[in-house]
């Protein structure tokens, strides 16, 4: 009786790492823009509005 090894694919299975924005909890494409801060990844328009959120313009009331 004769037994043939099973062969490897040519092409190794991919392994993709799914990330979530940390701020909108949708799954992200990692493209140009995309932001890491610490451990924690963002799309580059919810860092932005994170960013608004965190340090507020200040304005002078009653400046003339």
């Amino acid at each position: 009786m004769m037994y043939c090894a099973k062969l490897k694919p040519a092409t190794a299975e991919k392994n993709f790492l799914l990330v979530k924005c940390a701020l909108c909890a949708k799954d992200m494409m990692l493209t140009e823009g995309s932001v890491i801060l610490g451990s924690k990844w963002y799309h580059e328009n919810c860092f932005e509005s994170k960013q608004t959120i965190a340090n507020p313009k200040r304005h002078k009331i009653g400046a003339d």
